[in-house]
């Protein structure tokens, strides 16, 4: 019947999701695989293979906390919209009812953290800062509100390579900046090193490209080996260089080839005498030459950049 059907399917879904090899653990996509291999287990407990889903499904979300989170609470997937979802992801599960206890509390501190970074990731718009795969989403009334007005001044996850600045005189005067310098991963990465995001005197003044849609697949095997995994012309602009506040090296993209992978670019911030907000990344760029820059801004309304591309 269609209950003994449903079963089946069910212990097909199972057999398929255990198998290591089909495990996303690099991405987003294996933290909803994990949940859907421990709702089998967890919703139907008279299944024989029950037990042994929950606990597979249990070690992978322990991986996901140990591996894909930085140690200040952001999701290492370079844009604030993935760590939008996976925040919301982490507080269903956490409402689940039926798993261990220490579990529970790391999930708690996790959602914790990840909402403080939350926090910072939010424009005076009431949208999320558009880098990497961030669409330009505006927030509920209750999550803009509580992030506007929540913390001031700055916020740097060195960990993670992102840095923040938040500064409000009035609803109409406020300064905003954000910075990525990370490569965590070929996940969502664009060709954004040490890039920003600038508001200043009620306006914004620099702007990302953000997400643009994920279509048909790339052909040309030369842009594949340097990233490009899509063929939409609006796609291919939206994650190179020329889209971002960033510098482009003798006109040629970056490789986004695992070897290429450094982490945080983000090396110090700070504040000056002035009351400027300053931070300083370093990453690799081709051909063994390495970008390095200086940001400083002011609530005041002005900002300096000092880049230097050297070998």
């Amino acid at each position: 019947d269609t209950w003994e059907l449903l079963l089946r399917q069910l212990e097909s879904h199972y057999l398929y999701l255990n198998e290591e090899k089909y495990w996303a653990r690099h991405s987003n996509h294996g933290f909803y695989q994990s949940m859907g291999l421990y709702n089998i287990g967890a919703c139907l407990p008279e299944l024989s293979c029950a037990p042994e889903a929950c606990r597979i499904a249990l070690q992978r979300i322990e991986y996901f906390l140990d591996h894909s989170f930085s140690e200040d609470g952001v999701w290492l997937e370079h844009s604030p919209r993935y760590h939008h979802n996976m925040l919301r992801l982490l507080k269903l599960f956490h409402s689940f009812s039926n798993f261990p206890e220490t579990l529970r509390n790391r999930l708690s501190r996790q959602i914790s953290q990840g909402e403080q970074a939350l926090q910072w990731m939010v424009q005076p718009d009431k949208t999320l800062v558009t880098m990497g795969d961030t669409t330009h989403l505006l927030l509920g009334d209750e999550t803009a509100r509580n992030a506007l007005a929540g913390p001031q001044g700055s916020h740097t996850s060195l960990a993670s390579g992102m840095a923040f600045y938040r500064a409000t005189q009035s609803p109409s005067r406020f300064c905003y900046f954000a910075q990525t310098a990370a490569f965590h991963s070929r996940v969502h990465k664009h060709l954004d090193a040490l890039s920003f995001v600038w508001w200043a005197n009620g306006m914004q003044i620099t702007a990302d490209a953000g997400r643009a849609a994920f279509t048909a697949p790339m052909k040309d095997k030369a842009l594949v080996r340097e990233g490009f995994f899509y063929a939409d012309p609006l796609r291919i602009y939206a994650e190179s260089e020329r889209a971002h506040c960033t510098v482009e090296i003798d006109e040629k993209p970056e490789s986004r080839v695992p070897e290429r992978f450094y982490g945080s670019g983000l090396v110090q911030s700070g504040h000056d005498a002035c009351g400027a907000f300053w931070t300083l990344g370093r990453v690799p760029r081709r051909d063994g030459l390495t970008h390095r820059r200086t940001t400083l801004v002011h609530a005041q309304g002005w900002l300096l950049v000092a880049d230097e591309i050297a070998a």
